[in-house]
């Protein structure tokens, strides 16, 4: 029996935002609060749309080189916040929010991503819109970053 496994080959396939695979999925992942259950005492888990909230909100924020091995998941979003806020600044914002979404958060599709800087030039508000692979409905994630002094 072992020498059957031995001789098995394993095929790895790309993962693909359109197949019908993950289709009938709830997503979930770990509260980044890590509260802890009333019930089971385990750490609280996040399912469906707010799970994909955090994940989205998460790798928004994430300077490039702040995960170990892999160094080049980020947006870029906190190295562009304290640029001139002209059109190409902007541009460069968005590219970087919509290429790390689409890159590293297969669960979902990127719709739609605004940059509205502030007044006072001194912030940023960030609605990113999404939809899952198993729904179409789109789901808005409202983000505000502000310059620290």
């Amino acid at each position: 029996m072992n020498q059957q496994r031995l001789n098995q080959t394993v095929v790895h396939t790309q993962f693909d935002k359109e197949s019908t695979e993950f289709s009938n999925r709830t997503y979930s992942d770990l509260d980044l609060g890590f509260g802890k259950h009333p019930v089971s005492n385990d750490v609280i888990k996040k399912r469906g749309e707010s799970a994909i909230k955090q994940s989205v909100k998460v790798l928004l924020l994430t300077q490039m080189g702040d995960r170990m091995f892999r160094p080049l998941v980020g947006s870029g979003v906190y190295n562009q916040l304290f640029e001139p806020m002209t059109t190409s600044t902007i541009v460069s914002i968005r590219n970087g929010i919509e290429n790390v979404i689409n890159r590293y958060e297969p669960r979902c599709v990127v719709s739609r991503v605004d940059v509205q800087p502030t007044d006072n030039e001194n912030g940023i508000e960030i609605s990113v819109v999404v939809s899952l692979i198993n729904d179409p409905t789109p789901i808005t994630i409202d983000v505000f970053l502000e310059r620290l002094r």
